[in-house]
């Protein structure tokens, strides 16, 4: 009986030690009450992307040739400066590509850019998902666009 409680224990500590450390390895939190998701089919290899936040329209667009391993750069343009950092992650959808994650930095009150470096696929995939995390003084704000290289 005594065994049985000590197995169980262990496990339930094993089982809080995982998720503990996926929480840390990921750097991610669920979205909570002050986050903000915002969906978008936008294509950002084709147009720039208008983004609503916080009742003000951002603009998310590319400079630079868009090619596997060589940098370009992600621009938004804020009309509010109410930015306080963003990020973006680089994935594909079903395929883990491992953690390709790039940090703005502000160019002006208005504009932040990323210099980004996407990874080769080695089946050949260029559908790349960029998930873009904006944070105001008030929220975080989520939202994914669609880019091809």
């Amino acid at each position: 009986m005594k065994k049985d409680f000590i197995q169980i224990a262990v496990f339930i500590v094993l089982i809080v030690l995982i998720i503990t450390g996926q929480i840390i390895f990921n750097n991610t939190t669920p979205p909570g009450d002050k986050d903000v998701v915002v969906e978008s089919a936008c294509r950002l290899d084709l147009q720039k992307c208008d983004i609503s936040v916080n009742n003000t329209v951002l603009t998310v667009s590319t400079a630079g040739d868009l090619q596997p391993l060589k940098p370009f750069i992600i621009k938004i343009k804020n009309p509010s400066s109410d930015i306080k950092n963003a990020v973006v992650d680089l994935s594909m959808i079903d395929m883990d590509m491992g953690k390709n994650q790039f940090v703005f930095e502000q160019l002006n009150p208005t504009e932040w850019q990323a210099s980004v470096i996407s990874p080769v696929c080695t089946t050949g995939r260029r559908d790349w998902r960029l998930d873009l995390t904006i944070k105001t003084a008030d929220k975080r704000h989520m939202m994914s666009v669609l880019l091809q290289l």
